[in-house]
């Protein structure tokens, strides 16, 4: 007992850990790039608003004239809210027009100057406002600089993106911790039954194909989010949205697979009571006729071996579903002399099987590997034969299926 409750919490801490250190890292690269991306962006407006003053401001600089000066740049400081003060100093540092209602600041005249050979400097100021980028811009008359234009942007509206970036990752990271946790607690109530290493390597295929590739499409997604944020950080705020709620679903669907794992007693399991539950609600839910075909007696069937020849079933027709066009399904199952076979067949589009990476791809088909894992793990045999536009028929066979492993 106490061996289990020591696996129990360090799979608990361990998925924790790691999907914890997962969205912090992916925040903190995140933020390192937005902020790059910003400031660069933010740098090139702030040069722009200041090359159009200079340009404009010359006659009025060489003719001492305040009015026209200070009406050019409310009229420019009007055009954007984050524009948090424009004046404009003529070649000896006197200022000649600036925006402040209540008085020029004069440490601020000092607080940033032209570097010899640069035509133009950023400075980042910390003030009352916030953190300010204030640029300064030369006037020039041909080559004399006749003044300076200096403008200063507030990184209010980057901090309030980053914040709203962040606080999306941050979400998705403690979504992402909940399913973990969630999905480790239930996977561990299973696994405190389990003896044999073969009883957990059939639980690992049960999941391969629903978590696995659920959590291999966020993991993609996610990727993909990390370089949208460099070219469009709207886009990649959308796509997160978006895997937000796709999140959601992979938790409905992991709790559905590992509920299908946890029977409440494995000596109740009966095989054919649960293929004919599984054909009814087959048919209900995609639209599939199933027929199926049950001959001779039915014998008592180990409840592992039960579990592991539904699986295989219930695969077969999760592939069907998700990969073909199929309308009919042919489920015959016959027992003889303590040996089982199976047979399944459709008339959907089919595949061919030669192909390799076809049938190891990640779109589902993997899906037969597992199949026939299980069938061998049994002493069985797996035999596929499909050809494109002619269906897929999967024969099985089990000996001494009445036998305990």
């Amino acid at each position: 007992m106490h061996k289990s409750i020591s696996l129990h919490n360090k799979i608990l801490v361990s998925m924790t850990t790691l999907l914890l250190l997962l969205g912090l890292g992916t925040t903190l690269i995140t933020r390192t790039v937005l902020l790059r991306v910003f400031r660069t962006e933010f740098q090139h407006k702030l040069l722009s608003y200041a090359r159009s003053l200079a340009a404009n401001s010359v006659v009025d600089i060489l003719t001492q004239n305040s009015a026209r000066l200070k009406k050019l740049i409310e009229n420019e400081k009007s055009l954007d809210k984050d524009i948090a003060y424009i004046f404009i100093m003529d070649s000896s540092g006197r200022v000649l027009a600036h925006t402040f209602a209540k008085g020029f600041p004069v440490d601020l005249a000092k607080a940033n100057s032209l570097k010899r050979d640069r035509a133009f400097n950023i400075q980042s100021l910390d003030t009352q406002l916030g953190l300010i980028y204030d640029i300064c811009v030369p006037i020039f008359l041909e080559k004399s600089i006749v003044g300076q234009a200096r403008v200063g942007l507030l990184q209010n509206s980057i901090q309030r993106m980053i914040n709203t970036i962040n606080l999306i990752f941050i979400s998705v990271t403690l979504l992402l911790i909940v399913i973990g946790i969630f999905s480790a607690y239930l996977m561990i109530e299973e696994i405190k039954q389990l003896t044999l290493v073969k009883e957990r390597n059939r639980i690992a295929l049960d999941l391969h194909d629903g978590c696995a590739q659920d959590l291999a499409d966020i993991i993609k997604r996610l990727e993909l989010c990390e370089r949208l944020f460099k070219i469009e950080p709207m886009r990649a705020i959308e796509e997160l949205k978006e895997l937000r709620e796709n999140t959601k679903d992979t938790l409905d669907r992991t709790r559905q697979i590992i509920f299908d794992l946890k029977f409440q007693e494995d000596n109740g399991f009966d095989l054919f009571n649960r293929l004919e539950r599984l054909v009814k609600d087959y048919e209900k839910i995609n639209d599939i006729l199933v027929k199926l075909d049950i001959s001779g007696a039915k014998m008592n069937i180990p409840p592992i071996k039960a579990k592991t020849i539904f699986y295989i079933i219930k695969e077969a027709f999760s592939n069907i579903q998700k990969h073909s066009q199929a309308k009919n399904v042919a489920l015959k199952i016959e027992l003889n002399n303590n040996s089982l076979k199976i047979l399944i067949k459709d008339d959907w589009i089919g595949f061919d099987i030669r192909d390799r990476e076809l049938a190891t791809s990640s779109d589902g088909r993997c899906g037969l590997i597992g199949m026939r894992e299980r069938a061998i793990a049994l002493g069985g045999q797996f035999v596929i034969d499909s050809r494109l536009q002619q269906g897929t028929r999967i024969q099985i066979g089990i000996p001494n299926v009445d036998k305990e492993l």
